[in-house]
């Protein structure tokens, strides 16, 4: 990162076990670190990401019938970390709703915070839990959806704090049930209901999806404008249609530059390095 000229933010470092409880104050504690209001909308996550020096990027995959990322890999993100436990990347696959980017962003902060230091034994279960339960904090924290689940909580609720927070009415209903606002069979009675009107899928509201720029910006100042695919793929040890998912306007084949410096990205020469998939 000091190659780039990135500053990393140091983010709170869950140990042991953990409540409920504790991931909510862990939560706030990365939104403290961030520089993020204790409680106020995440106008773009991404960015809170990326101020904080860790890079997020897209991940492009489509299978040969043209089925998107999750019909291929099963997953919506992944994160990774080095071995002191240091976060590196977030990246989240493409495909998909503002709201559910969001969400994927938060969830793999969430992971880089929750678990560098407590991978011995932990249930992956229990790891995706926890991981969901910090995004919803991180995302709504406690405060304010104290307030925002005081009322009725009909769909057409979940609809108007999605319109707010940024978050879909699935996980806004998560999170009322997390907090205690509504018990398990209104949660389930409020899934069948958005299942029946086909929001499983296709929600309303619109929340556009947010754009990276810290990698772009990262490899432009190790490789030059613009920067070279081929070199950077070759460098990181990336296929080139990857690397072009990563930062699509780069170059295609300008002239490999051989004596630009390689990124500090967790070189894949690096023991100890550590990917958390969704």
């Amino acid at each position: 990162m000091a190659e780039t000229k990135v500053r990393r933010t140091t983010l709170p470092a869950a140990e042991g076990t953990l409540t409920a409880e504790d991931i909510e104050c862990l939560a706030d504690q990365t939104r403290a670190a961030m520089g993020v209001a204790s409680d106020g909308v995440i106008g773009h996550v991404i960015r809170a990401c990326e101020r904080a020096g860790i890079p997020v990027v897209p991940l492009t995959f489509l299978d040969s019938g043209g089925a998107g990322e999750e019909a291929v890999v099963g997953h919506s993100g992944v994160s990774c970390w080095n071995g002191t436990a240091e976060p590196c990347l977030i990246s989240y696959f493409s495909a998909g709703t503002g709201d559910r980017q969001r969400f994927t962003t938060a969830h793999e902060l969430g992971h880089l915070v929750l678990h560098p230091h407590r991978r011995a034994g932990l249930d992956p279960k229990q790891a995706e839990a926890e991981a969901h339960r910090f995004a919803g904090a991180f995302l709504l924290p406690r405060e304010r959806a104290e307030e925002a689940f005081s009322g009725p909580l009909m769909l057409r609720e979940f609809a108007v704090l999605k319109q707010r927070w940024g978050i879909s009415i699935q996980a806004l209903i998560n999170r009322a049930h997390d907090l205690g606002h509504i018990d398990q069979a209104r949660r389930e009675s409020l899934c069948k209901q958005l299942a029946a009107r086909g929001w499983r899928t296709n929600e309303p509201v619109v929340v556009h999806p947010e754009q990276p720029t810290l990698l772009r910006a990262m490899l432009g100042r190790k490789y030059g404008e613009p920067p070279s695919v081929i070199q950077a793929a070759e460098d990181l040890g990336l296929h080139p249609v990857l690397m072009r998912s990563l930062a699509p306007d780069m170059a295609a084949d300008p002239a490999p530059r051989r004596a630009a410096p390689v990124i500090s990205l967790g070189d894949r020469r690096r023991r100890g390095a550590h990917l958390q998939v969704l």
